[in-house]
């Protein structure tokens, strides 16, 4: 596989089949795509859609994987990593279940820039970030994208996609910083390549999952070790040294 795409989703069969529809209908080579999903354990019709789904090939060529578990508030932790674990693909991307593609033959493009990107970089350590159409949540903050995508290489370095400390919200924010200060973080900002619904869409805004997001968010960033700033500013320096002294000795041994 080439591309994992990592949704865990909640109540929003809809969202799903749109999602699924949409991946069809825009990307050039969808056999090379396996999408993961993560379902909570008390989501009885997702469960059984997505199950349907998988067992009766609805949605070919693409390969739909369904993985169900108990109810989590850490989003970043319990769902993303947890997926990643599981995932094939060279190139392992954060998504979610209220977004839409906007560009025909996306994964050939998006393909085709990373491996330009990673010609003089054989480890393949890079996390790419893809413009989508959500807006930063600060002015002073750089247009960094919501959705990051990072290489199989890069997962099985570090150990997970989004920092596992973080509940929800700030994951974005808080790999921004990593991969810019290891000077891995490719910026792919051509065009914009997904819609995130939630932010224009007043149904989906109101959804009760995405409330929660909003509260749990809200509630542990009150404690030091799930604060995004404190993320920010003590442990990503030592992911960066990490990284770094590990390139400067593939560097030194001449690979």
């Amino acid at each position: 596989m080439k591309y994992s795409l990592l949704v865990p989703t909640r109540a929003r069969i809809k969202g799903i089949e749109r999602l699924l529809k949409n991946i069809l209908d825009t990307a050039i080579h969808p056999e090379e795509l396996e999408i993961l999903f993560a379902v909570d354990i008390d989501d009885s019709p997702t469960q059984q859609f997505l199950g349907i789904v998988e067992h009766q090939h609805l949605y070919p060529p693409l390969t739909i994987k369904s993985f169900v578990r108990q109810r989590s508030e850490f989003t970043n932790r319990d769902y993303y990593n947890w997926l990643a674990e599981k995932s094939s693909g060279k190139y392992i991307w954060c998504l979610a279940d209220d977004i839409v593609f906007l560009i025909k033959d996306w994964d050939r493009i998006i393909e085709e820039k990373i491996e330009l990107y990673l010609q003089n970089k054989p480890d393949r350590i890079i996390c790419a970030g893809i413009r989508d159409s959500t807006p930063s949540p600060k002015s002073s903050l750089p247009d960094f994208a919501c959705f990051p995508l990072i290489t199989k290489e890069a997962y099985n370095f570090f150990g997970f996609i989004l920092h596992p400390e973080l509940p929800s919200w700030g994951a974005d924010w808080s790999l921004y910083n990593l991969y810019t200060k290891s000077n891995r973080y490719l910026e792919i900002r051509d065009c914009v390549y997904l819609d995130h619904i939630a932010w224009h869409t007043k149904s989906a805004i109101e959804d009760a999952t995405a409330q929660n997001i909003r509260d749990i968010f809200r509630r542990y960033q009150k404690i030091p070790q799930n604060n995004v700033d404190n993320i920010v500013r003590d442990i990503v320096p030592i992911q960066v040294d990490k990284l770094l002294t590990y390139l400067r000795h593939l560097e030194q041994k001449g690979l």
